[in-house]
């Protein structure tokens, strides 16, 4: 498989159910996180595989691992030299505790690059010193194990959606498909191709059971039951035309299968949307903000980071001064021309003591105003639960790639995905009442710049199957 940068989430979720794990032999993963949390993400991926492959137990390989704290004009900074060289033989206990079945640090040479452990054969960092002396001094040798288990029977029919780009627009953040509208405003049905794929030497006969939907405010048209004849090692196509509610937000499943002979195909799973961000929300709660007190440094430090202001309920660090809030209830920040590594950029923490507030459906409205002008600045919101396990929206910020959504974004409960630096935990769905802190990371700020920030919790109105368009 691909490798796994984050602790299980919403998207490998959604990846297991479209049978990621029954085509499978061993997972990959990348660490990028707390040394002290690699074991822990390990078990978390360990555990969220065996669910979701019949109960195997599948090997583990770390083929990456690796920190970017190297300062470029110091390049040979012994002190950070020393903790490249802890993070990376941390990260070599845990996989050893862990029993992964291959562990490779991150990298052995790359110059100019500040993951480099050498620089050539004869011009070594003290990362590989160390990692060769470790490796030697505990006799580390293959394990000799099992390094991959192919699944024993994979069907050899596999279904795929495909939408026509013209009638549906993606969202990598939100794992769905959006609904367009045309010139009038008006939603359109979004049409697409169900595609049965035969990859047997043999022509397969397959039943295709109807597609399934999560909730009755889509209409589906094309997805009956219906037995095929698909040759081999090609694929046949149904037409699928899926028409929206007229008005109201919708998130829906749906979902596919088909059985040849006694066997049943993975199935198909797929999320359409209509644009949360077209609509009037109904509920609008103001969120409840605390000083956090030094809670901020609870999620597996040390962090380096120094405090630069504090002005209730803010938090500056790294550089971010708080101001009085704007007329408006926004808070406003001054941030100065100060990047640390990707761990600590300048940001600004509140603490949240009552959780965020329980909407459904619930988004966190985010709207960033650049005071002198021109294009908003860009800012990450991350959430820390009670357990100090991270939550995110790391994909461009939590935008769609291809809609501008100007300086307010909006992002969704249901979206937040657990982040590699904080506590790892086994896959859950996201609590918003399990929320303790809020943290504006203002990534990528280049020069000294001022920041209005507003954050808000709201709710849209949900559409009914009363609603669904002709």
């Amino acid at each position: 498989m691909g490798a796994l940068a984050y602790p299980p989430g919403p998207w490998l979720d959604l990846a297991a159910r479209n049978g990621l794990y029954y085509y499978t032999d061993a997972i990959n993963i990348h660490h990028y996180g707390f040394a002290s949390e690699m074991a822990a993400l390990i078990d978390a991926h360990r555990e969220f595989s065996q669910f979701w492959s019949g109960g195997r137990t599948l090997p583990v390989w770390v083929t990456e691992a690796g920190h970017n704290n190297i300062p470029r004009d110091d390049w040979g900074d012994p002190v950070a030299r020393a903790e490249q060289a802890d993070y990376l033989l941390e990260c070599a206990r845990q996989a050893i505790i862990a029993k992964a079945a291959v562990f490779m640090p991150f990298i052995l040479v790359w110059r100019g690059e500040p993951f480099g452990m050498t620089e050539s054969a004869r011009d070594v960092h003290p990362a590989w010193a160390r990692y060769a002396a470790f490796t030697r001094a505990n006799r580390l040798v293959p394990p000799g194990g099992i390094f991959a288990q192919p699944p024993p029977t994979p069907c050899p029919v596999v279904l795929q959606w495909l939408p026509a780009a013209a009638s549906a627009l993606p969202s990598k953040v939100t794992r769905s498909y959006w609904f367009r509208r045309d010139a009038q405003g008006v939603r359109e049905p979004m049409r697409g191709e169900l595609r049965i794929y035969n990859l047997s030497p043999q022509a397969q006969d397959v039943r295709l059971e109807p597609l399934a939907v999560a909730a009755a405010t889509v209409r589906v048209e094309g997805g009956g039951a219906v037995t095929l004849r698909v040759p081999s090692f090609t694929r046949v196509t149904r037409l699928i035309t899926i028409t929206p509610p007229v008005e109201g937000y919708a998130r829906v499943a749906l979902r596919g299968f088909a059985r040849v002979g006694k066997n049943m195909t993975t199935g198909v799973e797929f999320v359409v949307e209509t644009p949360a961000g077209e609509l009037t929300p109904r509920a609008v709660v103001p969120l409840t903000l605390a000083d956090p007190g030094t809670t901020w440094n609870r999620i597996g430090g040390p962090a380096p980071v120094t405090e630069t202001s504090r002005r209730a309920p803010w938090l500056g660090l790294n550089g971010v001064f708080c101001r009085a809030p704007a007329a408006d209830g926004s808070a406003e920040f001054f941030v100065c021309d100060r990047n640390l590594d990707a761990v600590t950029p300048p940001m600004a923490v509140a603490a949240t003591p009552a959780g965020l507030p329980g909407l459904i459906p619930g988004f966190l409205r985010l709207r960033v105003i650049n005071p002198a002008g021109g294009d908003p600045p860009l800012v990450r919101v991350d959430l820390v639960d009670r357990d100090g396990q991270r939550w995110s929206l790391v994909e461009n910020f939590g935008r769609n790639y291809f809609r501008d959504e100007g300086d307010t974004v909006l992002l969704g409960y249901a979206d937040f995905h657990p982040w590699v630096f904080g506590r790892v935990h086994p896959f859950s769905p996201f609590d918003p009442a399990a929320i303790r802190e809020i943290q504006l990371r203002f990534v990528g700020a280049g020069a000294s710049k001022a920041y209005r920030v507003r954050l808000d919790a709201v709710s849209f109105p949900k559409a009914t199957p009363g609603d669904i368009g002709q």
